[in-house]
């Protein structure tokens, strides 16, 4: 499987991000066959600088690199980013590896001082609704502690983005 990049851009909104707008705007990715990560580049109002497709994979997993995110959002002058992914079987439930790349670019953003605001699974009930998303760092913040504990850091997440390097701690 290849990883790649899409620059599939839609105009400024000029609007601030809310989950009724990602409902709107990625409605059509509810029914895709196969994994797909959207980016919203937000400023620090919350107004929405950007959005655009990342990432695609297969029908159960994509590839996601720290780098690219990083590169990409500091490239757009984001301040905040909030990434969606979809999965295509219609369950909003975080993988592994979803937990861990949500820790990950947690960390990797807050070296170049963008807060990763949230990042939401939709499935295949109406995203405009709590049921029909789910955040992950909201709702597995324990989660994505264990999963960077498993990769030798330690991060206070209710801190993360405040200071630089969001107080990571090398075990």
């Amino acid at each position: 499987m290849e990883r790649y990049m899409l620059a599939k851009a839609h105009p400024r909104t000029e609007a601030p991000f809310t989950l009724e707008l990602m409902g709107t705007i990625l409605s059509e990715y509810v029914d895709y066959s196969q994994e797909c990560m959207y980016i919203f580049l937000l400023d620090s109002a919350d107004l929405i600088i950007d959005q655009h497709e990342l990432y695609r994979g297969t029908h159960n997993n994509m590839n996601v690199s720290a780098r690219d995110v990083c590169r990409f959002a500091v490239c757009q002058g984001a301040d905040q980013v909030v990434l969606v992914h979809n999965h295509p079987d219609g369950g909003v439930s975080p993988s592994p590896y979803d937990i861990y790349v949500t820790a990950l670019l947690s960390i990797a953003l807050d070296v170049v001082d963008i807060k990763l605001k949230e990042h939401y699974i939709i499935g295949d009930i109406n995203i405009n609704k709590e049921e029909g998303c789910r955040g992950i760092k909201d709702k597995y913040p324990d989660h994505i502690q264990d999963a960077l504990k498993d990769i030798g850091l330690s991060i206070d997440m209710s801190t993360l983005c405040e200071t630089s390097l969001g107080g990571l701690i090398n075990e």
